[in-house]
């Protein structure tokens, strides 16, 4: 059997060939690692960046939504004092003018959310790798439409429990209420206390749902804040 010839230039530039293939393979793939590193790190200082103003958009709710509550609160004491006292004796005139002013409490919502709305829009809620917490923001901060179309409801109905009895009453410039008919006209109106049942109703649903929201944003504050204790 004859043996071929060995061609010792051919199989140096293979072995050239080979060399050059291997370096740019691990040149390219170095490239790659290093740019998802990169990219990684970007990520993870814009995630960081998020949870800091995050955190300081539920600390702004988180002193404002309080204050809504309390005065859904206060508006409902006042309907049901009123409810209340239709049940004894009239009630003294100034009494029933406090009370009644008390149904007048109402409040806007001043919610902050915009880095939440951010995140949304470019699409970047995925930097937050915590997929519980991801939920749960979404649906506090979801829920914030339907929260605030309550109280523009609310604020914006606040004179129609008044209307049946507007004869018997005057609402000064700062919201106070002076008696200017018959106390008795006033308790004795079944209209009137019809439309109270409905507002009690719809402060209820608020003070229900604020209390929610801030319940809500407790969680997520101290959940964001440990999520940052850990870069």
């Amino acid at each position: 059997m004859t043996e071929l010839p060995v061609d010792p230039k051919g199989t140096r530039r293979l072995r050239r060939y080979a060399a050059e293939f291997v370096v740019i393979f691990l040149g390219v793939s170095l490239s790659f690692l290093a740019e998802n590193v990169r990219e990684a790190r970007a990520d993870r200082a814009a995630e960081r960046a998020s949870l800091v103003r995050l955190v300081r958009d539920m600390e702004s709710d988180l002193a404002d939504f309080p204050g809504n509550l309390e005065r859904a609160h206060e508006g409902i004491a006042a309907i049901g004092w009123i409810q209340t006292a239709q049940d004894g004796a009239l009630p003294a005139k100034d009494s029933l003018e406090h009370y009644l002013e008390g149904i007048l409490v109402c409040s806007a919502m001043a919610a902050n959310s915009s880095e939440y709305e951010s995140l949304k829009a470019s699409g970047s809620l995925r930097l937050i790798r915590d997929v519980e917490f991801r939920q749960a923001l979404t649906e506090n901060y979801e829920r914030y439409q339907a929260l605030s179309q309550q109280h523009v409801t609310d604020c914006e109905a606040q004179l129609d429990p008044l209307e049946p009895i507007a004869d018997q009453i005057r609402i000064r410039s700062d919201r106070s209420v002076e008696i200017v008919g018959d106390v008795e006209a006033i308790m004795t109106n079944g209209r009137f206390f019809l439309a109270l049942s409905g507002v009690r109703g719809r402060r209820g649903a608020i003070a229900g749902n604020n209390r929610s929201r801030i319940d809500a944003l407790e969680k997520l504050r101290a959940r964001a804040l440990e999520l940052l204790g850990e870069f």
